[in-house]
């Protein structure tokens, strides 16, 4: 069954204001000059961002949510599945405030100390958070967290995250500024951050798994990705927006994806998956996976599971196909666009 979300609610704040009056006065009391405004601080450049939500996976009544900082001097070897550097990547797995809704979630500015306690304010240790370091080569060493602080402020939509983190090697500065997003990973909410439509019009490669028989004996399935340049198919990762499908066809289609209209059906709810439909967007945790109809946009901060909508596949033969696809989230939101090109079609059944 769907599971139901609370609305997102804006966080109303009040001060009192505390004045004395002299009793020889009628003068109205003088109103405090305006502070100024928090100075904005230039983003950093040398770091690359990530976050996930976990929501209260410790059960402790906190919102557990990560950070990933990576180096920009590295870079992703593919063939070796290495990042070659000099370079590093640094994790700081943060206790925070619980998140009225998990697919909006926040790390709440204060002070952040390195503790074993699960409780709000704190980072984790016990290798939840850690360093490490590559080298031209691509190897890797990764050394935990063992103490260690972070003040989080919240500048307008900007974060900044400044502290020290201690491993066997020693004191690690800490200085971040820049944008945070915190892609829902609790099985919780609708799984979508959008808050507006998108379409798609850079899409330029895609690539097909015939995986035979996943969810019922009635059909086969067929994992499908469509990206723009910047995008590894294998790894489902790059900076270029990206979408995938879940199709399900007629027993022994493993050459290519049949012509027709597939409609996005909720697996939790179908009595059946049977050829001609598609699998909606969920994440499952256990096994660490996105299955069925998704958004990625890495570099934007955003990402949607779809829930219902339509794919619309032309085979014309030779891995050659146009594919057109309308979608919605959880929240409404349309995700479209279309594909025409060549499919990469793998048997990985």
């Amino acid at each position: 069954m769907k599971k139901v979300i609370k609305s997102l609610a804006s966080a109303a704040f009040c001060a009192a204001l505390s004045m004395s009056f002299s009793a020889c006065s009628d003068d109205d009391p003088a109103t405090p000059p305006a502070g100024p405004d928090p100075v904005m601080p230039e983003p950093t450049t040398q770091w690359a961002s990530e976050g996930y939500y976990k929501a209260d996976i410790y059960e402790n009544g906190t919102g557990n949510l990560w950070v990933g900082l990576v180096s920009t001097d590295l870079v992703y070897d593919a063939d070796a599945e290495t990042y070659k550097g000099p370079g590093e990547i640094i994790v700081i797995d943060f206790n925070t405030a619980l998140a009225e809704n998990p697919d909006f979630a926040q790390l709440t500015p204060g002070d952040y100390v390195a503790a074993d306690t699960h409780a709000q304010g704190t980072i984790n240790l016990d290798g939840e958070s850690y360093i490490t370091t590559y080298d031209a080569d691509g190897n890797d060493t990764s050394l935990d967290v063992t103490d260690g602080y972070i003040t989080v402020k919240l500048i307008a939509d900007t974060y900044v995250l400044e502290g020290s983190l201690t491993t066997s090697a020693g004191d690690t500065p800490i200085y971040y500024v820049g944008k945070l997003s915190f892609f829902n990973r609790s099985d919780e909410g609708e799984m979508s951050n959008l808050t507006s439509d998108v379409e798609l019009t850079s899409l330029t490669q895609g690539m097909a798994l015939y995986a035979g028989q996943v969810f019922t004996e009635s059909s086969d399935y067929y994992m499908l990705v469509l990206a723009g340049a910047d995008y590894d198919l294998w790894s489902n990762y790059g900076t270029s927006p990206a979408v995938n499908f879940g199709i399900n066809v007629a027993v022994g289609s493993n050459t290519g994806i049949p012509s027709g209209t597939y409609d996005i059906v909720n697996i939790n709810e179908a009595d059946d998956l049977p050829a001609g439909t598609a699998v909606n967007g969920f994440y499952e945790p256990s096994y660490g996976g996105f299955y069925g109809a998704w958004y990625f946009d890495t570099s934007g901060g955003t990402e949607a599971a779809c829930q219902t909508g339509t794919i619309t596949v032309d085979n014309k033969g030779n891995d050659e196909y146009t594919i057109s696809f309308s979608m919605k989230d959880g929240y409404g939101h349309t995700v479209k666009g279309t594909y025409t090109g060549t499919l990469s079609v793998e048997d990985v059944s």
